[in-house]
C-alpha cells in the first residue's frame, strides 16, 4: 500500500497534478450537487477542497504550486478582461467613472479598516493583508500582495495565503446570510426587485414584431427614418407590402402610405404605441411567392473586425439591402438600433433576399465553429504581451 499513500501524501510533481485534480474535480463536484434552499457555493468548494486536503498533509511540490498559482492567477484576469474588453472604454460613457470611483472607495475603505484591525488587535499585518482580500473574496489581490511582499523582502509569507483561506469562507457564507436575512427583515420578493433592476437596467427588453395595417394619417408621405420622431419610441420596420401587392424590404428613406401593411418590430412595451399607427393585420408573408424573395434567417457574429462597431457604421442596407431586426446576447434579446454596438457572439435575426441574407452572412463571419474553437495562438499571444508588460513595469531599470 505504499504506492496509495505515496499517490496522497508524498513528493513529486505527479503527486502535486493528483492534489490539484482532485481538489478542483471534487469541488466542482460539490458545487454542482450540493444545494440549500437553492444556493449552492459553486466553485467556492474548490477552496474548501483545498484546505481539507493541506489539513490531512496532502501538500504540494514548492515549484508546481508556484507555477500553478502564476499560471491560474494569469488565465483567470486574461478571461475577464477578454470577456469585459468589447464593452470597457463605451461604458465610461454610461456612468462607468461614477461607478470606477465607488469602487475605488470601497477598496481603499477595506484597506483602511484592516489597517486599523492591526493596530488595535497587534496582528501580524501580512496575516490582516491575507484576511482583507478572502473577506471580499479577491483572488488576484492576494496574488498581488504575495508578489509585492515577495518583491520587497525578496521571500514569500505563507501568512497571506493562510489570512486569505481563513476569511474567505466567512466572506462567501456570511455576505449569502447577510443578504437572506436583509431579504427576510425588510420581506423582499426577489421576483419583484429582479423585475425592477432589468428595467433600469435597459434589459427587460422584449423585442416583439407586429403584423399591421397603417391606418394613422399621420403615417401618409413619412420616411421610415422619420417613424421614431412620430412616435417617440425606437421602431424598426423590417417588411412592407404596399397597396399594389408589392412586398419589399424598406430603407430608411422609403415612404410609407396609409393602407400599406408593414412589419414592425420594437420592445414589446411600446405595443400601445404601435396600435396608435394603424391596427393589426393577418399577413401570411411567407405565403406570398410571386415576386418575393424575402427570407428571416439567424446569423452569429464571429468576425473580428466586425466586433464594437455600431450598426449604422455597418451601413447594412445599403451595402447588402438587408435589415437587422434583433440581437441576442448572452440570453438577452435586444432591439437592433442604430447605436448598438455588436460583439462577437452576437446572433442577429436579419431579413433580406435570400442572395442578400449569404452576403452578409459571410461578411459577418457566421461560423459557430469558430466560436467552439477559440483562437488559441491569440490567446497565448496576449498573455505573452501580458506577462511582458508586466515584467517591464515591475523592472523598469531592465526595460533599455
Amino acid at each position: 500500500m505504499d504506492w496509495f499513500s505515496s499517490l496522497f501524501f508524498g513528493t513529486g510533481i505527479a503527486h502535486s497534478i493528483f492534489v490539484l485534480t482532485l481538489a478542483i474535480a471534487t469541488g466542482i463536484f460539490l458545487g454542482a450537487k450540493l444545494k440549500f434552499k437553492g444556493i449552492t457555493l459553486g466553485i467556492t468548494w474548490i477552496l474548501f477542497c483545498a484546505i481539507a486536503c493541506s489539513h490531512f498533509g496532502m501538500t504540494l511540490d514548492p515549484m508546481v504550486e508556484s507555477f500553478a498559482k502564476d499560471l491560474g492567477l494569469i488565465l483567470f484576469v486574461y478571461s475577464i478582461g477578454l470577456q469585459v474588453g468589447p464593452g470597457f472604454f463605451s461604458s465610461f460613457g454610461k456612468g462607468g467613472v461614477k461607478l470606477n470611483m465607488l469602487a475605488a472607495s470601497i477598496v481603499l475603505l477595506g484597506c483602511a479598516t484592516a489597517y486599523v484591525i492591526h493596530l488595535l488587535s497587534g496582528e501580524d499585518i501580512a496575516v490582516m493583508t491575507g484576511v482583507l482580500f478572502g473577506a471580499v473574496t479577491n483572488t488576484p489581490g492576494l496574488g498581488a500582495a504575495q508578489q509585492t511582499f515577495q518583491d520587497l523582502t525578496g521571500v514569500s509569507n505563507p501568512n497571506i495565503a493562510s489570512g486569505y483561506a481563513m476569511a474567505y469562507p466567512l466572506g462567501v457564507v456570511g455576505i449569502l446570510f447577510s443578504m437572506m436575512l436583509i431579504r427576510w427583515v425588510f420581506r423582499i420578493k426577489m421576483e419583484n426587485e429582479e423585475e425592477q433592476v432589468s428595467k433600469e437596467k435597459g434589459e427587460a427588453q422584449q423585442v416583439e414584431h407586429y403584423d399591421m395595417k397603417l391606418t394613422n394619417p399621420q403615417i401618409e408621405g413619412l420616411h421610415v427614418r422619420d417613424l421614431g420622431l412620430l412616435t417617440h419610441v425606437t421602431i424598426v420596420v423590417s417588411r412592407v407590402l404596399d397597396k399594389d401587392g408589392n412586398e419589399f424590404m424598406p430603407d430608411a428613406e422609403t415612404l410609407l402610405h396609409v393602407g400599406d401593411q408593414v412589419r414592425l418590430v420594437t420592445d414589446k412595451k411600446n405595443e400601445r404605441t404601435v396600435f396608435l399607427l394603424g391596427e393589426k393585420a393577418d399577413i401570411k408573408w411567407e405565403e406570398k411567392e410571386k415576386d418575393v424573395h424575402l427570407v428571416s434567417q439567424h446569423i452569429v457574429v464571429t468576425k473580428d473586425k466586425i466586433n464594437g462597431k455600431q450598426i449604422s457604421d455597418l451601413k447594412v442596407r445599403d451595402a447588402f439591402h438587408i435589415t437587422i431586426t434583433r440581437v441576442r446576447r448572452a440570453g438577452i434579446e435586444l432591439l437592433a438600433t442604430s447605436d448598438l454596438r455588436l460583439q462577437l457572439g452576437d446572433r442577429l435575426t436579419v431579413v433580406g433576399e435570400k442572395e442578400a441574407v449569404e452576403r452578409i452572412a459571410k461578411a459577418f463571419g457566421n461560423s459557430a465553429k469558430k466560436l467552439d474553437a477559440p483562437n488559441l495562438a491569440s490567446l497565448f499571444f496576449g498573455i505573452l504581451l501580458g506577462v511582458a508588460l508586466g515584467s517591464v513595469c515591475r523592472n523598469p531599470s531592465n526595460s533599455v
